[in-house]
């Protein structure tokens, strides 16, 4: 809901709520309205109706030689103290023109303090799923206001938005479409922590609908099995290139940035992602196994292909995200610390999953054999090296982290790595220069996953300077000019930053509060950690509080204690639970279960 204070000698304000059911704006207000069409130049023009109580506005959109095209409408349906703006395409309607007048008289026929009761219980069933508290409102707020973002812009069965939640013009930089060396996954980033995993699957159903695509493009681009995901997808994109008249297959890839090896798994990374947040077999089977197998059999495929030297390949040519382009003598194009880190993480998570389907041994094989030859990340000589992008580079100004994404998005480089790796990645993100475009959330992770010092005042430092009047973020600090575009969907990424300073469970275990000062209290509730178990807790005056775990599907709870003793209730029972000696506790919980984990009073 947004509520407009009045303006003199002009309107008396109004409030403007987005029903949260059906494609309507509700205006509250005495003020007119009206439609007004901005069309570019491709685009025929619209034909508006405008009438006393209604009016109208609907737009062809023309198609080519392998898309139909499709037709939009806005109505606008003016009543006593409000209006009703609704929109309707011709992907759920025949006659858009005809439903969408239909639907906004509807919504004003409807007894109103119904309408608005309906509409505000649907966002209290949202908002129940979960929550914080703290002090620090910058983080409090945006934590809310992201989620609120995200879920304005998605939910089961729509198409995914792409670079931008509203246009600004007609011709929305970068057509608007689907970038996928970062930007479109940070989009979603958000649902699982917070225990919204559903507003995730249009993004996986762009990826499983792109397959044949993928498949094909592995075949032309690189002549290996499995399928790759280029940098750049877009809406609508007919499945078989082979089949299409368009040149090409009308495929799009760009020359340099979509040539990314590490981009095809970071392409499938979140429907991994959604099936450990919320393990469901059918969603493994059907949605999220297809695609992460064919991009795990194009790594291995592709391995075969590489130079190899004292074992390990030289994993290339490629590109890195966004620095360097194609260089001389390809001399800045092999192992990359992006594709390093995407190719560990995709073959890992394709044996993870074989496994748990108990399917294609052979390949799970090929996968295992695949995983010790990948290289080691390059890094700077001296006393104190520092990872850097690709081999051969020196550090540079980075557009996109490069170096530090084997911890995030990674998840590659954890908390259990070994000492003298974490020492590497924590000088490397401590040192790393960036531009300030793309990698607010992404450092803001990875520095709360290593437990660097003061990572909530760095977050809040880096949302602060992107922060407009209005809430929203924009993508650079406040005044570049890139932040004239529009509202970037990937800044919604801004509660995962959030909750990461609360819960982490990288690897199946839960860490409470890994980056967030005990002396600050703070309160969560159901946030949601990978094998489904739904977490809250928090601290006060400097103490944790017992931490209540609810058990979605059952299994293995595994939880870095940490209470030097540490007691389990379930029900009226309470036992001492005994870690193991990285100091992890192992509790099996049933479906449903609820289990509290506290330290033992001394």
């Amino acid at each position: 809901m947004a509520e407009i204070e009045s303006v003199p000698c002009k309107s008396n304000g109004a409030v403007i709520r987005a029903i949260a059911d059906k494609n309507v704006f509700l205006i509250e207000s005495t003020a007119s309205a009206r439609l007004h069409a901005v069309t570019p130049d491709f685009l025929p023009p619209p034909d508006l109706q405008d009438g006393a109580e209604v009016s109208c506005l609907a737009q062809e959109v023309k198609g080519d030689l392998d898309w139909p095209g499709m037709r939009y409408a806005v109505a606008l349906a003016r009543g006593e103290g409000a209006t009703a703006v609704s929109i309707i395409t011709s992907l759920e309607s025949d006659t858009p023109q005809e439903d969408a007048v239909k639907l906004a008289t509807a919504t004003l026929a409807e007894d109103r303090a119904s309408l608005i009761e309906t509409h505000e219980a649907a966002w209290r069933d949202f908002w129940s799923a979960s929550g914080v508290s703290m002090p620090d409102t910058t983080l409090e707020q945006n934590w809310y206001r992201s989620l609120y973002f995200l879920r304005c812009v998605t939910k089961p069965g729509v198409v995914s938005p792409g670079l931008f939640a509203g246009l600004i013009n007609a011709t929305p930089a970068w057509h608007g479409d689907y970038h996928l060396n970062y930007n479109l996954q940070q989009t979603f980033w958000s649902a699982y922590i917070t225990n919204h995993c559903e507003l995730a699957e249009p993004y996986d159903r762009l990826i499983l609908e792109y397959l044949p695509r993928a498949i094909w493009l592995a075949r032309q681009v690189y002549d290996c099995a499995g399928a790759f995901y280029p940098h750049v997808l877009f809406a609508y994109e007919p499945a078989d290139p082979e089949s299409c008249n368009s040149v090409n297959g009308r495929q799009y890839i760009h020359h340099v940035w979509g040539l990314t090896l590490g981009v095809a798994g970071f392409a499938v990374q979140p429907l991994w992602w959604r099936y450990k947040y919320a393990p469901d077999p059918e969603l493994l089977r059907e949605i999220t196994y297809p695609p992460l197998r064919e991009v795990a059999r194009f790594y291995a495929s592709f391995i075969q292909t590489c130079d190899r030297k004292d074992g390990v390949v030289r994993l290339g040519p490629s590109v890195s995200p966004e620095h360097w382009g194609w260089t001389e003598n390809l001399d800045r194009n092999y192992d990359c610390a992006f594709d390093i880190a995407m190719t560990r993480y995709t073959l890992e998570a394709a044996i993870e999953a074989a496994g748990v389907l108990k399917c294609d041994a052979d390949l799970a094989q090929q996968w295992r054999e695949a995983l010790p030859l990948l290289p080691s990340y390059p890094t700077t000589g001296g006393e104190a090296p520092v990872v850097v992008d690709v081999a051969g580079a020196p550090p540079t100004e980075y557009n996109i982290s490069v170096p530090a994404t084997p911890v995030y998005p990674g998840d590659v480089v954890t908390w259990w790595s070994d000492k003298e790796e974490q020492e590497l990645f924590t000088r490397t993100i401590d040192t790393l220069e960036w531009n300030g475009n793309n990698a607010a959330f992404m450092l803001a992770i990875s520095r709360a996953r290593l437990g660097m010092p003061n990572s909530a005042d760095w977050l809040r430092d880096e949302i602060l300077a992107r922060q407009r009047p209005n809430g929203t973020l924009t993508l650079n600090r406040l005044g570049h000019h890139f932040n004239t575009f529009g509202h970037y969907t990937e800044q919604f990424g801004a509660a995962q930053a959030v909750s990461e300073l609360l819960l982490q469970s990288i690897g199946d275990i839960v860490r409470v509060l890994p980056a967030w000062p005990l002396e600050s209290s703070v309160r969560f509730h159901q946030l949601r950690a990978q094998g489904g178990f739904l977490v809250s807790g928090g601290c006060e005056e400097g103490r944790l509080l017992p931490v209540r775990v609810l058990s979605t599907v059952g299994g293995a709870f595994r939880m870095a204690s940490p209470w030097e003793q540490t007691t389990v209730q379930r029900g009226d029972e309470t036992q001492p639970a005994t870690p193991e000696e990285n100091g992890i506790i192992t509790l099996d919980t049933r479906p449903g279960e609820v289990l509290v984990v506290s330290g033992a009073a001394s």
